[in-house]
Parts: C-alpha cells; structure tokens; sequence
C-alpha cells in the first residue's frame, strides 16, 4: 500500500510554533515595558540643551519649565506644527532664553534627523531629551542610532492616560501596545539595535 503525504502541514505543528512565537512575542512586549520610564529622574545634571518631541500633551510645559530652572540654556522644540505659536506661553512663564523650533520633523525618525542637523549645526554634546514616557524607548533608539555620540537624558513626561498597572487598563495598554509595535519597526529598520549598542545617559 502506499503511503500519500499530505500536502498540508501538520496542524499541531504549527500551533506548537505559533504557540511559541506568541510566548516570545509576549515576552519581549513585557521587556519593552520595562523599558519605560515610571517617574522623572532625580538627576539635576545640566546639559548643552534641552529638546522636546511634539506630539502630545504636557511636553513643552515640562521643557518651558526645565529651561526656565537652568537645566541648559536652550530649549529646542522639535516637530513643530507651522500655526504653532510659542509668544503666549513664553510671556507667561517670563522665559527669556533661547528658544528655536524645528518645524520640518513630522514623526520620530524626522525628529531624530531633525535633532542630529542641528546638534551638529549648534556643537550640541548633550541634551536632556523630553518626551511621554511611553514614547521614550523609541525615541531614545531613533535619535541614538542617528546621533551615536549625543548623550541624552531622558526626562519622561506622563499623560493622564498612562497607568503604570497596564495589564489593568484597556486604554494604557492598547496605547503600550502600539507604542511597541512602533518600536518593533524602528528595531527593524535599524537592523535590530539592542541596548548595550545604544549610548546615553541615565
């Protein structure tokens, strides 16, 4: 009698593979949470500038008062809409320092090059970086990996919607989530860039 092989593949096969890259999968989502900041830091290290990210709520709060108690002396806020008007917050905060915006980012990786040009340009050695929390990791492998020999400082900011007992929360975990996926693709499009690879500061 002879023996027809199936031309379909052994199901329990390739649930056992599915099953194990669900496993890693999970894993390294848990190790991307870790990876996210849950308070400011402490450190009061001044740097060459500060520079926030656009994007969400409370970042150019945070660097408009970092810039204002003498964490550096410019302040340079990356990713800006072009209708964005700063005369209002300035006046109010009575900041008078060097404040530039970079208008031409229009996402992380735009940041990071937007970032590096005028580092390079101003002789910028160190920055104490502003951006969400959940935004940090990404951020850091983006500007690092096109600006190796700019230390940061990371100094998350925390959006209302960031609950740090995520697996508890629909809204905080959908937002680490598709924040992971991001980082997923800047991984790859980077060739998979691990930490120890990455140069910044704590």
């Amino acid at each position: 009698m002879t023996c027809i092989k199936s031309k379909y593949p052994n199901i329990s096969t390739f649930f056992f593979l599915l099953i194990i890259v669900c496993i890693i999968w999970g894993y390294d989502f848990l190790l991307f949470t870790k990876k996210i900041p849950s308070n400011e830091p402490v450190t009061n290290v001044s740097s060459d500038a500060i520079v926030v990210l656009t994007g969400g709520s409370g970042r150019i709060k945070k660097g408009l008062s970092l810039l204002k108690s003498n964490y550096a002396d410019i302040l340079f806020i990356s990713g800006v809409n072009p209708k964005f008007k700063l005369n209002d917050i300035i006046s109010e905060l009575n900041i008078n320092k060097k404040i530039l915006l970079g208008r031409q980012a229009l996402n992380t990786s735009g940041n990071a090059i937007e970032i590096s040009r005028w580092a390079d340009k101003e002789n910028i050695k160190t920055i104490r970086l502003v951006t969400a929390s959940y935004h940090m990791p990404r951020s850091l492998l983006e500007i690092s990996y096109i600006s190796p020999n700019l230390k940061i400082i990371p100094h998350p900011v925390f959006p209302k919607i960031t609950n740090f007992k995520w697996w508890k929360n629909s809204e905080t975990f959908s937002l680490f989530f598709m924040e992971y996926i991001k980082f997923l693709f800047s991984r790859l499009k980077y060739f998979l860039i691990f930490d120890e690879e990455i140069q910044y500061e704590n």
